[in-house]
């Protein structure tokens, strides 16, 4: 976290438009089982992640490694407006 942080401070400090890119290390967790209901009401409950159980899948996030700014390439109609 500390290297996204250090990232997104070097790019305020900076001119113009950047993507901040970084590698995301960890984990899919998934629910074996999993079901989804309709109550009477018609609201949803689930037996999975989240609110209500309602997601199959848990993203469990490690690290961020490999943090870098890159300068917004130009769009292709700003290239052919010149």
């Amino acid at each position: 976290m500390e290297k996204l942080n250090r990232a997104l401070l070097e790019k305020r400090q900076r001119q113009g438009v950047f993507h901040v890119v970084a590698t995301f290390v960890g984990l899919v967790r998934v629910k074996k089982g999993f079901a989804l209901y309709m109550n009477p009401n018609g609201d949803y409950i689930g037996t999975g992640y989240g609110y209500f159980g309602l997601h199959p899948v848990l993203l469990v996030l490690k690290t961020i490694e490999e943090v870098s700014l890159l300068p917004d390439p130009p769009c292709a109609d700003d290239r052919n407006q010149r």
